[in-house]
């Protein structure tokens, strides 16, 4: 491999390497091996799990049944005061309808007995 020197847009000289027809042809054997490609696709794949951070360990899915269940047995505990209160203001309101109901079958038994 022999270095050839260029000089760059930004006025830096980099030695550029030349290498020879028999080492393009070595590398190009070596690129297109099933082991350098296994090798590549491995490295690859290793980096795009780091970068999207899927290396990470995962956590345990949560069973959205579960979840939703929780949330729906928050809702009736926090429910339930008010439906002891419109039970008990139901409770009432029947006393006071059975109330009106015997006033109205008295009222009608003295009109009856005035008739």
């Amino acid at each position: 491999m022999d270095n050839k020197e260029i000089t760059l847009p930004n006025g830096l000289i980099s030695a550029k390497p030349v290498f020879s027809e028999e080492q393009m042809q070595k590398f190009s054997e070596m690129m297109n091996s099933p082991e350098y490609q296994n090798h590549a696709v491995n490295q690859i794949q290793k980096q795009m799990y780091e970068n999207l951070g899927l290396n990470k360990p995962a956590q345990t899915p949560k069973n959205q049944m579960v979840e939703e269940q929780k949330k729906l047995n928050n809702n009736v505990e926090q429910l339930k005061p008010q439906l002891v209160s419109i039970q008990y203001e139901n409770m009432k309101l029947n006393a006071q309808i059975e109330e009106l109901r015997r006033t109205i079958e008295f009222s009608n038994d003295g009109v009856k007995f005035f008739l």
